[in-house]
């Protein structure tokens, strides 16, 4: 009923203007018997309108009630903004009902402020824009537009189910609420708001603790000076605003961190979180990555380091190739130093405590050191890995070549970070 009540908005809206454009689309998840004549329902309300109209299937795997609810709402998200084009913002049919729902559902599940916030009507993902304008309107209002235009909709019977949290707190609990106050649904979704600008105001604060060089797209170092209250603010900033990747900050991801992240702790650390990402800790620095690039894997590719921008020389990590001029790259390969290692075993043991002391000396993350990139020419036994300013299989160098990487490049280089990100 809400999707359809937004589109006959829209529809009103374009009719003003008919240079304005819009379009529906429906996304199949595949789930259920009438899920095609759903489809056909909205096809043929679009097609009486004038409305351009447009299909998405998607497939679900996950099996239990909750996991099937977030992975559908997810990759659902992932369809839509995928099919936008640059000049198309996103609307959906959110109203103050579902926002008081979600803060609900954030709040049964211990989350902070940001989560609190529930649904913000503006917001920008993807790089598009996500607007949800009926945010502050109540359900019995949208019902009430309904009935005054003759709008007929189909009832999704699932939404009735409430072995579905939402639904359970949809049907059973905010009945109730309304019942013994009846403001219940607009204080909960007002309360939302007052958060949102809570969470503004952390991410302010955020950005004035954030030391220069301590948040990289890959790691946050932790700062000492911070307490953990401000530390863990500081994280969630990070890993809303600078990583590359996204988790959710979880009872068990902040339990993990308040043992293994702290001061006085210098060991390394790892969990395992979902989607194949995880945590790792090392020299104080928190890193989030995702699955592993193969590190026996043989070649990088050369014509990738040819295109980089010049080094900034207000980089704080970048390394160099120190080679012999001049330089031909089509007479050398960019290789891991897992394969040079189980390539030219006598190189790599002749090297193998000033690679270390190199490594240690650059705090190089122990799962990076057999990515880490190694030019060898190829008509010579010639090694020379990035950073190690002289190996000792070759002589000194009376004329060189520099070739230079800071740490971005780098992890782009070796397949720790997209191009895209």
């Amino acid at each position: 009923m809400d999707s359809l009540v937004l589109l006959h908005l829209c529809h009103q809206w374009q009719m003003q203007d008919t240079s304005r454009q819009i379009r529906a689309v429906y996304v199949n998840h595949n789930l259920h018997d009438q899920a095609l004549a759903w489809q056909r329902f909205c096809s043929d309300f679009c097609e009486q309108h004038g409305i351009a109209f447009q299909h998405l299937s998607i497939e679900l795997c996950a099996t239990h009630r909750q996991g099937l609810e977030d992975t559908a709402r997810r990759l659902r998200y992932q369809a839509l903004f995928a099919q936008l084009s640059v000049d198309e913002v996103l609307l959906t049919a959110h109203h103050q009902n579902d926002q008081a729902e979600t803060f609900l559902l954030n709040a049964l599940r211990q989350s902070g402020v940001r989560g609190l916030g529930a649904m913000q009507a503006v917001q920008k993902k993807q790089a598009h824009w996500h607007l949800r304008p009926l945010l502050n309107t109540a359900k019995k209002q949208l019902i009430a537009y309904a009935a005054l235009h003759d709008l007929c909709w189909i009832e999704d019977e699932s939404n009735h189910d409430i072995q579905y949290r939402r639904n359970w707190l949809r049907h059973t609990i905010l009945p109730q609420l309304a019942k013994q106050q009846p403001a219940a649904i607009q204080n909960l979704a007002a309360t939302s708001v007052h958060l949102q600008e809570a969470d503004h105001l952390l991410n302010k604060l955020a950005q004035l603790q954030l030391r220069a060089g301590d948040a990289t797209p890959l790691y946050l170092r932790r700062d000492p000076l911070l307490e953990w209250a401000e530390q863990k603010n500081v994280l969630r900033y990070w890993l809303t605003q600078c990583s590359a990747y996204s988790s959710r900050l979880n009872k068990t991801v902040l339990d993990w961190l308040a043992i293994y992240w702290q001061p006085e702790i210098t060991g390394s650390a790892q969990l395992q979180l979902g989607r194949g990402r995880s945590l790792r800790i090392f020299q104080q620095r928190l890193y989030l990555l995702t699955e592993m690039p193969p590190s026996l894997q043989q070649t990088y590719d050369f014509a990738w380091l040819s295109g980089q921008p010049q080094i900034d020389v207000a980089d704080t990590h970048v390394w160099h190739w120190h080679l012999p001029k001049p330089f031909n790259p089509d007479n050398a390969q960019i290789l891991s130093l897992a394969y040079i290692q189980q390539n030219h075993a006598d190189w790599y043991q002749i090297n193998k405590k000033a690679l270390k002391r190199f490594f240690q000396s650059s705090q190089i993350p122990p799962w990076e050191r057999d990515l880490w990139p190694v030019i060898q020419y190829k008509d010579s036994l010639s090694i020379y890995p990035l950073g190690l300013a002289r190996a000792k299989n070759h002589s000194q160098i009376a004329c060189e070549s520099v070739l230079s990487l800071n740490q971005i490049q780098c992890w782009r280089l070796c397949g720790l970070l997209k191009d895209s990100l």
